[in-house]
């Protein structure tokens, strides 16, 4: 004989079913008894595993934010030693182009200078003493030769190219910088500044004269003390890479200002040492060698 289950089991489980498929066609929940039945073991693991999942996303957050951080310190690391390349490759072209135009101007005055000599000492000169035979014959040769000159210098475009277009430097570089959202900004250097550029130019002419006529004593230590008091100065001296306010944050333009005002005492720090190297490696030798053995 089998047993067969009893007919009120059947229908409570077919009831349960025929709820469960209305509830979830409908998407209405489930009703009490059914949901008293079966809503402890569900929830508990429920949240077991939202509080899982929250620990270990948490955890995953936070490497991933520090990783973050630090891509982007390194990437403005190096954004801003491009920029520092580029502000001083501006800043060397600015001093060529300045030399350049100096030398051209003072070769351009030269020539205007001695054809004014030569037409005052052809025409406007003493009736006494106006220039006969050789000498009227020189001063017209050169007043030709420097006048040709000229012509020739302003017609052939060196004049544009060594006078006019070293004055306008910074206005093309300018329009070139303007699509990087940049702009090269002159720094008006103080007088403290100017004085103090002069001296070390008088002092780098003294020392390069002491070079050349006295050969031995430019190893001695007042020599190189005068070579080290001659050094240029280093940094944002003439010129300076500005950004843009309208597409850079305060703290971006802060941070880049920093950067370079550490990085010049940086390099000016070790610019001195390696010029003050040479001079305590040659006194420590001395005081060896005059040392009593």
């Amino acid at each position: 004989m089998t047993l067969s289950p009893p007919t009120s089991l059947y229908l409570t489980n077919s009831r349960d079913q025929d709820e469960e498929a209305v509830a979830s066609d409908l998407d209405i929940d489930k009703p009490a008894s059914l949901s008293s039945r079966s809503s402890n073991q569900p929830v508990s693991r429920a949240r077991s595993r939202s509080t899982s999942a929250t620990r270990r996303g948490s955890s995953k957050l936070r490497p991933r934010r520090n990783s973050r951080h630090r891509d982007e310190l390194t990437t403005m690391a190096k954004v801003f030693k491009d920029l520092l390349i580029m502000e001083e490759t501006i800043r060397q072209q600015l001093q060529q182009q300045k030399f350049l135009r100096r030398k051209y101007t003072l070769f351009c005055s030269l020539l205007c200078g001695l054809i004014a000599f030569c037409i005052y000492q052809l025409y406007f000169s003493n009736t006494d003493q106006l220039p006969t035979g050789f000498w009227l014959i020189t001063y017209q040769f050169l007043s030709i030769i420097t006048t040709i000159t000229l012509v020739l210098f302003y017609l052939s475009g060196e004049y544009h190219r060594t006078i006019v277009l070293p004055k306008k430097f910074l206005i093309t570089t300018n329009k070139g910088l303007r699509q990087l959202n940049l702009r090269a900004v002159r720094v008006k250097a103080p007088w403290g500044d100017v004085l103090s550029d002069i001296s070390r130019f008088v002092l780098r002419l003294l020392y390069n004269t002491i070079k050349f006529f006295y050969k031995g004593t430019s190893e001695s230590q007042w020599c190189q003390e005068l070579y080290l008091r001659s050094q240029e100065r280093i940094g944002a001296t003439e010129i300076k890479l500005v950004l843009n306010s309208r597409s850079f944050s305060p703290a971006v333009r802060e941070s880049w200002e920093l950067y370079r005002n550490e990085f010049w005492a940086r390099e000016g720090a070790r610019r001195r040492s390696s010029i003050r190297g040479p001079v305590g490696t040659t006194r420590k030798a001395r005081m060896k060698t005059s040392a009593p053995s």
